[in-house]
């Protein structure tokens, strides 16, 4: 299956200077876990200008230390360089770089342009949808 049939698109992306408070209240209101972070000079169209907070991050990096969100930037606590995959890269090989990478989240890339971003969530699901279409597909054989 090829990755842009489940991978989440648009991909959402703040300023480098955006404090957490405010990335919080974004990401709430979008339901997304993860953001891209433009960096200083950065544009925000080239993946090599790019760095990603998640929502792990936050909890791990602000939260967890007793800092306070609206005094911590993104900046501060993006991780970069941002990692990602091809658009024609197949389900294996996605899974099997996420979990060389320890990242729960991995983003469609040219190289150039983000395209996408796929989560272990879209894989799991992706996975279960294939399965009991081929159980189906045996069950309608068996018949």
């Amino acid at each position: 299956m090829e990755v842009e049939l489940i991978m989440s698109a648009p991909v959402f992306w703040l300023e480098h200077e955006t404090n957490i408070e405010e990335t919080a209240k974004f990401m709430d209101k979008k339901n997304i876990g993860a953001v891209l972070v433009k960096t200083e000079q950065g544009d925000k169209t080239q993946v090599d200008d790019m760095g990603v907070v998640t929502e792990r991050d936050i909890i791990r990096k602000v939260v967890s230390k007793g800092l306070v969100p609206g005094d911590v930037r993104l900046k501060d606590i993006m991780s970069t360089p941002l990692i990602w995959v091809a658009p024609d890269s197949n389900l294996m090989s996605i899974s099997q770089e996420m979990d060389r990478q320890h990242i729960r989240r991995i983003f469609i890339s040219d190289g150039q342009k983000i395209f996408g971003i796929v989560t272990q969530t879209d894989i799991v699901k992706n996975i279960r949808y294939s399965t009991a279409r081929r159980l189906v597909k045996l069950d309608t054989e068996v018949i």
